[in-house]
């Protein structure tokens, strides 16, 4: 820690009276914490469709119905899961990333451990999006064919694919 003092005799002058300011500027630690986190790089988790997960014994990729799903495309409707996800549970992620952030500096070294197992928690909220039969609903001739009324859900094989990763 260390204060850094400045001190100036340059203020302004009215009916021959001067003012002084005196400055300091003491560092509570801030220093220290980013010299412990010198050279360490950003560090994120990613969640989505994975492409090591984006296999299907079908003609599209996970990625591809995804992507179809998330902004609609001719006449299927869209059906956020991702970004609806994001838009309503990201305030709960702040706290626990605050949480990480503090963990770390007590640390004094960052654990990829806790930022994966926000991942999951993330995950898990997009899944149970899935889960909750986005609307609008299915055509009746959809729900013929599929023989249930559950939208993005028919193989599972795109529901299974989300996943997170970490970078770190």
């Amino acid at each position: 820690m260390g204060t850094h003092e400045k001190r100036g005799n340059n203020g302004p002058r009215a009916f021959g009276v001067t003012s002084e300011v005196k400055i300091i500027d003491r560092d509570l630690g801030w220093a220290a914490i980013k010299r412990m986190f010198q050279g360490e790089h950003e560090h994120y988790t990613d969640v989505g469709i994975m492409q090591e997960h984006d296999t299907r014994s079908d003609s599209a990729t996970n990625i591809e119905l995804g992507f179809i799903h998330e902004f609609g495309a001719g006449k299927i409707p869209e059906r956020s899961f991702l970004r609806s996800t994001i838009n309503e549970k990201g305030a709960k992620y702040t706290p626990e990333l605050d949480k990480i952030a503090t963990r770390s500096v007590m640390r004094k070294r960052f654990n990829i451990a806790d930022l994966a197992a926000l991942g999951k928690k993330a995950v898990a909220d997009v899944q149970a999006k899935i889960m909750s039969n986005i609307p609008p609903p299915l055509a009746a001739e959809t729900v013929a064919n599929k023989g249930h009324d559950l939208a993005l859900i028919d193989t599972r094989q795109m529901f299974e694919s989300i996943d997170h990763r970490e970078d770190g």
